[in-house]
């Protein structure tokens, strides 16, 4: 009999789509590593399978979050001669066999597959690694091809990645506890879901109506692992392009039909008798949605097909404090068939209708716009400043070309010298370790603040991941944020007073050690309504198990929870942990954080 072992790990591939509470997923047979035939069928689930003959014997290895109950569903194969017996084991038990359909058509029925039905009964299973396979029986001399695997995951937590078991995840979960005769705090809930990984859509506000001291602890991840993936991941972000609107080949005449583009139309009618007029209407998004298009500058791009005369072109655009802004005619021909116009920061409105007026002026008309767009203009490089420096301690300034909550900035003064930094969209404090300088603590002017461990001796670098906000933002904004004004930084013992735009302040320190970072906050004078503004609010990433910032959170008085996913709508207790249960291929080694009420007082 050959004995061979294909383990499934990065090669496996799935057929994947969910179920409510339960995840439907394939293994393809033909992902195995063992050396089998594999065969191109066209009709095949992913356009091959795997061949075997009688006394051949694969195993496939797949992993549970958690206690799941599983069943196979199918086993798919196709045949072209006398009935096969397949007989299939879960982790070295018979669950049961099954036949391949009998029947011989010169060779075409290899394409043609045909499913087992459920083999066994549900499965019980436990968390952590399992096996399957399977065994012919018998077969005759041609075999039988297998295509997939198809089970049913009553756990609509697991994704591809942990099923496979490339991503390993965690066996014991952790647990916190908090420090007694506290008022008590609340967590809750107001995360969305997402596809794009750059996006934080995590997002749990925590209240106290007491708040005096808490502190903020980032650890490593409580997953072991040598994977250090850190590098943006774009797919699925379509909003990050800067074009907002482009038309292409269209006719400039009053009779084209108007167009559409993104958030926009493009419509024509007849000025004067030598004159069409084009209007585009457009939106942008803004400062509540956490954008920075309808207040950074624009690019207006014009490309015309060499007109057979001269024509001439006149833009205007409606500013948003209500004037006209018209620009300087220009005349393309055949030697100038493009131009830019370049329009400044804070014209554009946020949500609602913006307005570009274009005449097109010829004795011949029907010219052809051959690229017709409005992109966000360039934004140059971060410039960073020196704000503190010793053999063993980097404190920098970072300056945006357009920070998001521009134009508030932040001024940042060095409480040693006096010196004073303006216009700081955030700054960063690194101290010296095994490799040379490397971040511990970050802070933006809209008040994200970032906490990292010291870096392992195997790494050069690993990144920052879950943030938290230090404030009082308003709960229910899409993107919420809070507006540091000033911070007086005392680079010696690491602390430094905040200074808000409601003239709320607070007290930090940094506290590196070998095994975490602590940020403690105190002397907290907070002007808005504590029942109803957070002190603080975790924001992170999540689009899957596996592929997130953050996948679970606990509190000294809740179990833990999905970040997303779940019916939780709030979480009590005075220690919140947002950490990753299983490995994530993005930002592997980022920390888990933890926020400690530490002192309470009415």
């Amino acid at each position: 009999m050959a004995n061979l072992t294909g383990n499934i790990i990065l090669a496996l591939i799935l057929v994947w789509y969910r179920e409510v509470g339960s995840v439907k997923v394939g293994i393809e047979a033909e992902s195995t590593t063992a050396s089998f035939p594999k065969h191109y069928r066209s009709l095949a689930s992913n356009g091959q399978t795997l061949y075997l003959h009688q006394n051949d014997y694969v195993t496939y290895n797949f992993c549970l979050i958690k206690p799941t109950s599983v069943i196979l569903e199918d086993v798919i194969t196709s045949n072209d001669g006398p009935a096969d017996t397949i007989q299939v084991k879960i982790n070295d038990g018979v669950i049961g066999t099954f036949q391949s359909v009998a029947g011989s058509n010169y060779g075409f029925n290899w394409n043609v597959f045909s499913p087992s039905g459920q083999i066994g009964q549900t499965l019980n299973l436990g968390a952590g690694q399992h096996s399957i396979s399977i065994y012919v029986i018998a077969a005759d001399n041609f075999g039988v091809e297998v295509d997939v695997f198809k089970f049913d995951v009553l756990d609509d937590e697991v994704s591809k990645d942990t099923f496979t078991c490339y991503l390993k995840c965690i066996d014991t979960l952790p647990s916190v506890t908090a420090l007694p005769g506290l008022i008590q705090s609340k967590a809750v809930q107001k995360s969305y879901s997402t596809m794009c990984t750059e996006e934080d859509n995590v997002d749990v506000a925590i209240f106290n109506k007491g708040i005096a001291e808490y502190e903020i602890t980032a650890t490593a991840p409580l997953y072991d692992t040598s994977m250090n993936m850190r590098h943006p991941d774009t797919t699925n972000c379509p909003f990050l392009t800067p074009i907002y609107w482009l038309y292409e080949d269209v006719v400039i005449s009053p009779t084209t039909a108007a167009q559409t583009s993104n958030d926009s139309i493009l419509q024509f009618r007849q000025k004067s008798s030598d004159t069409t007029e084009m209007l585009v209407t457009f939106t942008l998004k803004g400062k509540k949605n956490g954008y920075i298009d309808s207040n950074i500058g624009s690019k207006l791009f014009m490309n015309m097909e060499p007109p057979a005369v001269s024509t001439e072109v006149t833009v205007r655009y409606l500013h948003r404090n209500g004037s006209v802004i018209t620009f300087d005619p220009v005349t393309f021909d055949s030697s100038v068939t493009a131009h830019t116009w370049d329009v400044p920061d804070f014209t554009w409105k946020e949500d609602i209708g913006n307005y570009i007026f274009i005449d097109v002026k010829s004795a011949n008309g029907n010219q052809i716009l051959s690229n017709f767009k409005m992109e966000r203009r360039y934004m140059g490089p971060d410039q960073v400043v020196s704000i503190y420096e010793t053999s063993t301690l980097r404190i920098e300034g970072v300056k945006i070309d357009f920070w998001w909550q521009a134009p508030e900035n932040m001024e940042v003064t060095l409480t040693t010298s006096q010196e004073i930094w303006n216009d700081i969209a955030y700054f960063r404090i690194a101290n010296l370790q095994t490799d040379g300088f490397a971040q511990v603590f970050v802070l933006y002017q809209d008040g994200n603040m970032r906490l990292l461990y010291k870096t392992p001796s195997q790494f050069d670098w690993i990144p920052f991941g879950t943030s938290v906000i230090l404030g009082q933002t308003k709960v229910d904004d899409f993107r919420p944020a809070v507006s540091i004004n000033k911070v007086d930084i005392n680079p010696q013992d690491l602390t430094m007073e905040l200074t808000y735009d409601d003239n709320s302040k607070t007290t930090l320190k940094v506290i590196p050690s070998a095994s975490k970072t602590t940020l403690q906050v105190y002397e907290m004078d907070l002007k808005k309504n504590k029942e109803t503004h957070p002190f603080a609010t975790f924001r992170s990433m999540y689009v899957e198990t596996g592929n997130n910032d953050a996948d679970n959170i606990i509190s000294d008085q809740s179990s833990t929870k999905r970040v997303l996913g779940g019916s939780w709508k709030e979480l009590l207790g005075n220690t919140f942990m947002m950490y990753r249960r299983c490995e994530s291929k993005h930002l592997t080694q980022s920390p888990d954080i933890t926020v400690t009420v530490t002192k309470t007082e009415l």
